[in-house]
């Protein structure tokens, strides 16, 4: 064990170093927690630039996205009234040429209709002479082939009439109806009292109308009046 002197003397050493430690550090003896608000104030008003440029820029940005956006939009508009434009005008050239075409064609197959019709109306009103109805047996095989005939027609006449429909070629009403300079030309006058003037009496040529224009005027009949007749 350490006796005292020794002991009194390592104690004396030890605060001679700590004396020296103490001369040659000099260690704070609490943190500086100060605040610099000058320092602070400069920091937020920098921050608070900063902000504003970057708020300027994003909205110049978005300021010029906008304008593209509507240029952008315009354009689009005008292409696609363009392309509405373009297309309306393709289905009308087509509508033209498909009626150029088939127009004539059309007017074939009403001809055809018209003799049809003719041939059915002079079976049904055919009258068999006094000299032929005394041979029993001729008659009766003339009436059997006129009826025949007659059925084969009205036949084709009515699959014709479906044929023109398909293409929405319909009649044009015109029997008492009034007089239509457009889709009717009068080609006879009649004084009927029991009709009044501008009226249709009779049709003389059926007119038709296709997809709702007149492909073929009629031939009527017209009523007027005069002051002797009313």
């Amino acid at each position: 064990m350490l006796n005292t002197e020794n002991k009194q003397y390592l104690m004396d050493e030890f605060a001679n170093l700590m004396d020296q430690l103490q001369d040659n550090f000099h260690l704070p003896l609490q943190p500086d927690n100060t605040v610099d608000l000058f320092r602070l104030f400069q920091e937020m008003l920098a921050l608070k630039t900063e902000v504003k440029q970057e708020s300027r820029q994003f909205k110049t940005a978005l300021d010029s996205f906008k304008e593209v956006f509507t240029l952008l939009q315009h354009s689009y508009d005008v292409l696609s009234q363009e392309s509405i434009k373009h297309r309306q005008e393709q289905q009308l050239n087509v509508q033209t040429l498909q009626r150029e075409h088939i127009k004539p064609l059309l007017l074939e197959l009403i001809e055809l209709r018209d003799r049809l019709a003719q041939g059915v109306a002079y079976s049904k009103n055919h009258s068999v002479s006094w000299f032929k109805k005394l041979f029993k047996p001729l008659f009766q095989r003339e009436h059997a082939l006129i009826q025949s005939m007659a059925a084969g027609q009205e036949m084709m006449l009515r699959r014709l009439d479906q044929l023109l429909g398909n293409y929405e070629v319909v009649a044009l009403p015109t029997l008492h109806q009034p007089f239509d300079p457009v889709s009717m030309r009068a080609v006879a006058i009649e004084a009927l009292s029991q009709y009044p003037s501008g009226i249709v009496v009779e049709e003389s040529r059926k007119g038709f109308l296709w997809q709702g224009l007149v492909l073929r005027t009629a031939e009527v009949t017209v009523n007027k009046l005069t002051e002797d007749n009313e």
